[in-house]
């Protein structure tokens, strides 16, 4: 059997993806997973809030809280890169609303609250995407920000 875990390490708003492999054979018991990672950069993508244009207002009787990032995926080798991006935008059941304003022509999963963009970059491309919501809640119902 073979175990593939990838994850992204984030450092001061910037995510850079590496892949981590471990291999498992069939039939062992395993209390401990050795993980030997990868040196090279095969992804790299910065997260910024969009300035001027996330803050909160009340409109009427509710609270309105407005957010906007994004998002620059750069390929920094020297080959095309095929892969899925996701990202995940608040979902609610209750008294609060979520409007998506921008999506950059992503996939949208209503039900699980993801955006998801199937990108294809060329050798050392830069591609930015830029995600717009407002979240609406009644005025006084405490909210984590």
């Amino acid at each position: 059997m073979k175990i593939i875990i990838i994850f992204s390490i984030f450092f001061v708003e910037v995510i850079s993806s590496t892949c981590l492999k471990t291999y498992a054979q069939k039939g062992t018991q395993i209390d401990t997973l050795r993980i030997s990672s990868e040196k090279k950069k095969k992804l790299t993508i910065r997260r910024d809030k969009i300035s001027g244009q996330n803050f909160k207002k009340i409109e009427g009787s509710k609270m309105a809280e407005y957010h906007a990032y994004r998002f620059t995926i750069r390929n920094p080798r020297y080959r095309k890169l095929d892969f899925s991006f996701e990202q995940r935008i608040p979902i609610s059941k209750n008294k609060i609303e979520v409007e998506l304003l921008e999506s950059s022509e992503a996939d949208i999963d209503a039900q699980r609250g993801k955006l998801i963009w199937n990108l294809k970059l060329k050798a050392k491309e830069e591609r930015i995407i830029e995600i717009k919501y407002i979240v609406r809640y009644p005025y006084h119902t405490k909210t984590i920000s």
